[in-house]
């Protein structure tokens, strides 16, 4: 004979006593009368604690997970809701891109927070991405560095110092191999800023730690303050 089944159930992690409908089924079986120990508040608040004490942990799980499964997560995206509602993507993704436009300094800043709070899963975002995407990797590289050159060309006057310029790049290159650190040729001021960009010129250069520079990108020397 079956034990009639409680209406309520004491959270083995707050301890208090709620109706059966605030738990979870076991192993996600509706039709199972068993529920979990945790109640789903607590559920969340241990899911939620155990992924940012373990973010790294979740973020290569969850990546395996999609390696193992690449035709099942290409079919789920089809049937997103883009695929049902193309005129309404659309419309939001143009109003986010006006957004975007007006709030350029707030979602850069915004960015550049969550780059900081989250630098060590970034990072390693980064280096799995380029590992799985080398050519692309390449062709990025290729791309911002013919750019790079385009630009620092357009912007090196005829009356700059060819010789000074050539002779600070051929500077970093000695600081380098003598320190065994990478230094870098920086412009103070930026090459391309939203505010003001700078000339290729030798009273526009100096030299610096890589890791300095590359903090630096492309801002102002008092916007880092």
């Amino acid at each position: 004979m079956l034990r009639p089944v409680k209406p309520t159930k004491v959270c083995t992690a707050c301890g208090e006593e709620k109706p059966r409908s605030m738990f979870y089924k076991r192993n996600n079986d509706p039709s199972s009368v068993r529920v979990q120990a945790r109640c789903i508040p607590c559920s969340l608040a241990y899911v939620h604690t155990y992924r940012q004490a373990n973010r790294l942990k979740v973020y290569a799980k969850s990546r395996e997970w999609v390696l193992r499964n690449k035709e099942q997560v290409n079919e789920l995206h089809k049937r997103r809701y883009h695929n049902a509602n193309p005129e309404q993507v659309k419309h939001r993704k143009e109003t986010n891109k006006q957004w975007r436009q007006r709030n350029a300094d707030r979602k850069a800043e915004t960015a550049r927070r969550w780059y900081e709070q989250n630098r060590e899963i970034t990072i390693q975002r980064a280096a799995v991405w380029a590992s799985d995407n080398e050519a692309r990797v390449r062709v990025i590289k290729s791309q911002n560095k013919a750019r790079r050159h385009k630009r620092t060309r357009e912007q090196m006057p005829s009356w700059a110092n060819v010789n000074v310029i050539n002779f600070l790049y051929a500077t970093r290159v000695w600081i380098s191999e003598e320190t065994g650190k990478c230094w870098h040729v920086d412009h103070v001021v930026p090459l391309m800023n939203r505010k003001v960009c700078g000339l290729h010129v030798h009273n526009n250069l100096r030299i610096i730690p890589a890791q300095e520079n590359l903090k630096k990108s492309n801002r102002l020397l008092e916007e880092l303050t």
